[in-house]
């Protein structure tokens, strides 16, 4: 197990899933790799300084991942990620790479 293995390493429901990635962008740097490695779901819930905004850094990655494309933009909306299940390991890089290419939906990273 590597240490990008989140899913192996978090287990768990969406709490725990969230937890982690406020602890991983509460850090005084954090990088796009790291921000790729997220769970989408998770990453896009993390908050921003308000109740009712996304963090900055993962709207910053988001917004430059799809840019002005309308196709990228409507596909990422349209992507299998999810608070719980399966489609909630889905990382967010992964899906951002899809949305833009117009590929298919990536598996989420295997179970236990």
């Amino acid at each position: 197990m590597t240490r990008t293995d989140l899913r192996r390493r978090l287990g768990g429901g969406p709490e725990l899933r969230g937890s982690w990635a406020e602890i991983m962008l509460a850090r005084p740097e954090c990088p796009p790799e790291l921000l790729r490695l997220l769970p989408a779901w998770s990453a896009l819930k993390a908050r921003g300084p308000r109740y009712d905004t996304t963090h900055p850094a993962v709207a910053a990655y988001v917004t430059e991942a799809l840019g002005d494309s309308d196709a990228a933009w409507q596909r990422f909306t349209a992507s299998p990620m999810s608070h719980a299940g399966p489609g909630a390991w889905h990382r967010l890089g992964d899906l951002l790479d899809a949305a833009v290419e117009g590929a298919a939906w990536p598996t989420p990273p295997p179970g236990r």
